[in-house]
């Protein structure tokens, strides 16, 4: 089985409903296809953070498409209170109101200290037809016990949504 991973075209539209913190804004509101992937420092201008919150993104496709695979990267660095979500849902519809969908997980302790890059993908997705694709990442909660911040709001950082076509 084969899929292109391709970045979604600049024409296409990504709806935020959630609020980035200005000084992770990476771009803007269509930071997460702009095809810039961020390394593991969260303060080059590719990540986007969102702090204290789930990260729910809807991207128009423009079009009905054959799906290869959705996958999103996200970065942990547990020292500046960064943490992966909990779990990502990832959904697909043709008409934005049906969606099909997956829960993508990870098993990442959050008492791992070190700094992490995690990119998880959907297959269920792929074949499927679809003109939007719906991207909810699970924050974590707050800072654990044990941690400097302990009860503090965590942060997401999210850099690229990136969706395959066959």
């Amino acid at each position: 089985m084969e899929a292109r991973f391709d970045r979604v075209d600049g024409d296409r539209t990504v709806s935020l409903q959630s609020t980035y913190a200005p000084q992770y804004a990476a771009g803007g509101d269509q930071a997460l296809v702009d095809g810039l992937e961020g390394g593991s420092d969260f303060r080059t201008g590719e990540w986007q953070g969102f702090q204290g919150q789930d990260v729910l993104a809807t991207i128009d496709l423009g079009s009905t498409v054959e799906l290869g695979g959705i996958s999103i990267g996200m970065l942990q660095e547990p020292r500046s209170w960064i943490w992966f979500p909990e779990y990502v849902d990832v959904a697909w519809s043709i008409n934005g109101r049906q969606w099909s969908s997956e829960q993508l997980t990870h098993a990442i302790s959050r008492q791992d200290e070190a700094t992490h890059l995690l990119r998880l993908s959907s297959t269920k997705a792929i074949g499927k037809q679809a003109r939007y694709v719906k991207v909810m990442a699970k924050s974590a909660g707050p800072c654990p016990p044990g941690h400097p911040g302990v009860g503090g709001a965590s942060w997401v950082f999210l850099d690229e949504i990136s969706i395959g076509r066959k």
